[in-house]
């Protein structure tokens, strides 16, 4: 039997690890966004000009006080999810070298100046395909990157996803 081998360099980025973390985030962001546009804001409303009340009538400014911290709370909270993606990317970088990956039909072997691994398919909960990566997932929350760049080809990436396929089944969350 002819064993499937692919084998690549990987190197990467701390930019890849920023551009994933923003992914993960993303579909969080737009949840609150929603929910903030469709509960808070129409709260907000009622609260202000419920019952026919008009806050501006007054010479109370304590409204638009009100009314700037909700406007700054979803700025506040982007701010502070940005500035955890860079700190978490900060971090990932000083762990980052070039590494050479190699799978075949049992698992996969990777190697770089620090470590040598090996692991079988079935380590993997899955591996997923976005834009411009593979995400690799031992376990729930737990990834490790392979940007699309790593591959010597387009017939080489095919050939990947078909192994993956193969060898995860349902597991494996590939684009085409």
């Amino acid at each position: 039997m002819n064993e499937k081998r692919i084998e690549i360099e990987v190197i990467n980025t701390v930019q890849d690890y920023r551009r994933v973390l923003l992914w993960f985030r993303l579909k969080k962001l737009i949840i609150a966004g929603v929910l903030y546009l469709l509960i808070v804001t129409p709260m907000l409303w009622l609260t202000l000009f419920g019952a026919g009340a008009n806050p501006f009538q007054g010479n109370n400014n304590s409204v638009i006080s009100v009314i700037v911290f909700f406007a700054l709370l979803p700025i506040l909270l982007i701010g502070g999810i940005f500035l955890d993606i860079w700190k978490q990317s900060k971090n990932i970088e000083k762990t980052l070298e070039p590494a050479k990956f190699m799978f075949f039909d049992e698992g996969l072997k990777t190697s770089s100046k620090s470590a040598s691994v090996e692991v079988t398919w079935d380590t993997f909960q899955k591996i997923q395909e976005i834009k411009k990566d593979f995400l690799f997932y031992p376990q729930k929350n737990i990834f490790y990157t392979i940007p699309k760049r790593s591959f010597q080809s387009d017939f080489q990436m095919k050939e990947f996803r078909n192994l993956v396929r193969e060898k995860l089944g349902e597991k494996a969350k590939l684009k085409s």
